[in-house]
């Protein structure tokens, strides 16, 4: 048997790709050599179209090569040949177990860069091209770890909310499920993992209208994360915000609004205490998503009576989140509403009025 040494070049392909970054090859499954089926990269169906940039990446339209291109093709076609390329047959053992480093930490790369992809895609709701980066990132994850293992579970989560988002229920409930499982079969006492899925399928069955079935993940995906975190930390909003979703749809309005004045006092602590170590884009998008819904509801369930105080609540909480992020302008703009309704409520000594004065003097200073 011959042995040949094998190395890595990720970099020898990115002028070729660049030049074919969007075109393919047809080619006809008849022709194909006896045995070898050519599949679709995203839905797994007989492929038609070759990408002739990787050569090995394979689509039934070119609709889906457009969206895995957009997705994540475009950022990984490029390491894809060498990864198929490496040989087993080498001149060394040295060899060997160097290769096989380089190869792991190119994997986990593609991981990393796949749920990097996936996650943008997801906070600006393009939920068709999160599909992809996901998907890369679950057969990645299957292949450097095993299977089922507690590490492949994040891409799950992924395409079940990506899933969920296209509102496409069953697929999104297989995945969730699927994560599940795997949660089950490690058992590890991961509860980050455990209070994200239990948010996932609560969603998914608030969507689906199951509302027992949704209160009930929703519950243990509180508990989960105020287990790691605390009950009063903004990463355990999230849940009681669904959990107001929940009453709002069952016009349980007392309830919702009960649900949602919690989100409110749980963010503006945590900017009172100027600690952005766990601020991402990520929280960034939840957080403007949740102050939205929960100011458009107020505006629709409060008397004209009690809407001064809890909209300026909300105005207030707008208005640091787009300090923290230094859009001084919506910033502005916010704490100028917030301002304005307080002050019908209340005299110039208040601590919120004076805070947010001061707020709109710094923000002068950097407009």
């Amino acid at each position: 048997m011959i042995k040949k040494k094998v190395t890595l070049n990720f970099n020898n392909l990115k002028h070729k790709i660049k030049l074919f970054y969007i075109q393919t090859k047809k080619i006809i499954p008849l022709a194909n050599p006896r045995g070898v089926k050519l599949l679709c990269e995203l839905c797994g169906k007989t492929a038609y179209y070759q990408c002739l940039g990787c050569r090995i990446t394979y689509y039934c339209s070119e609709k889906h090569q457009k969206i895995d291109y957009e997705g994540i093709h475009k950022k990984i076609c490029s390491f894809l040949v060498p990864l198929k390329e490496v040989s087993e047959f080498l001149g060394s053992e040295d060899q060997r177990i160097k290769l096989q480093k380089e190869v792991r930490a190119k994997k986990l790369e593609i991981i990393h860069l796949a749920t990097t992809e996936a996650k943008k895609n997801m906070f600006e709701e393009n939920y068709e091209l999160a599909i992809p980066a996901a998907l890369q990132a679950l057969r990645y994850s299957q292949d450097v770890y095993k299977k089922k293992s507690i590490e492949s579970i994040p891409s799950y989560l992924l395409l079940g909310k990506a899933t969920t988002g296209l509102k496409n229920f069953k697929q999104a409930e297989d995945y969730l499920l699927l994560a599940k499982y795997a949660l089950f079969k490690s058992k590890k006492q991961d509860y980050k993992i455990r209070y994200q899925l239990h948010r996932n399928l609560g969603i998914l069955y608030t969507f689906k209208k199951q509302y027992d079935e949704a209160l009930f993940e929703l519950s243990n995906d509180i508990y989960y994360s105020s287990l790691l975190h605390g009950p009063e930390h903004i990463y355990v909003s999230g849940g009681y915000f669904q959990l107001g979703n929940i009453f709002y749809y069952q016009k349980k309005y007392n309830n919702a609004l009960s649900a949602y004045s919690h989100v409110i006092n749980i963010w503006n602590s945590y900017f009172k205490k100027k600690n952005n170590e766990v601020f991402d884009e990520a929280l960034q998008a939840e957080a403007q998503n949740m102050f939205t819904r929960i100011l458009e509801i107020r505006k629709e369930l409060l008397s004209e009576s009690e809407k001064n105080i809890e909209l300026a609540q909300v105005y207030m909480a707008f208005g640091q989140l787009h300090y923290m992020t230094k859009n001084y302008m919506e910033a502005k703009s916010n704490f100028e509403e917030a301002l304005k309704r307080y002050q019908l409520e209340y005299n110039s000594s208040n601590i919120n009025i004076i805070q947010i004065k001061s707020f709109l003097r710094e923000i002068e200073l950097n407009i």
